[in-house]
């Protein structure tokens, strides 16, 4: 990843000609990782970060894709957390829904994946997770609950 610290038609003409020169020397498929697949076509340009550990501030959320939702929030950020197994993956939502025992409503949020809770909490506002086979996905600091409830459930529909 590349960025342009001080934006202009020069840097970006500079940027793409770096980039082509990149892909010249890359050999194999240029296709995007399963992960990054699964995130919902609205998300705020080139905003995907793999992160490996602390996802959303959680030390118990790992390995996972994030990218900015501006539809669901100015700062709303969904993550795809991979696990081994779906066990791995049930265990983040259940650690995940223990730290949200502070916070407010915590509820159900059936029909999303095989488990899923939502919960406005006092730092991250309305948080969505859910977990469907061996991944936990969520968002964090979404303006409303049922646009944080849309966004999960548009991710989730995404994971095979």
């Amino acid at each position: 990843r590349t960025t342009i610290v001080k934006d202009s038609p020069a840097a970006q003409t500079a940027i793409m000609e770096y980039a082509k020169f990149v892909e010249s020397k890359i050999s194999g498929s240029g296709d995007a990782p399963a992960l990054i697949k699964a995130l919902p076509d609205d998300r705020q340009a080139r905003s995907e970060k793999y992160v490996r550990a602390n996802v959303a501030g959680q030390a118990f959320l790992k390995n996972a894709v994030t990218a900015r939702y501006p539809s669901a929030g100015s700062s709303a950020e969904l993550f795809i957390a991979e696990y081994p197994n779906p066990a791995g993956a049930k265990a983040a939502l259940a650690s995940y829904k223990s730290y949200e025992k502070a916070g407010t409503g915590l509820a159900p949020a059936p029909g999303i994946g095989d488990e899923a809770f939502s919960v406005v909490d006092k730092f991250a506002k309305n948080v969505v997770v859910a977990v469907k086979g061996k991944y936990c996905v969520g968002v964090v600091r979404a303006k409303d609950m049922p646009g944080a409830l849309a966004l999960v459930k548009s991710a989730v529909g995404k994971l095979k």
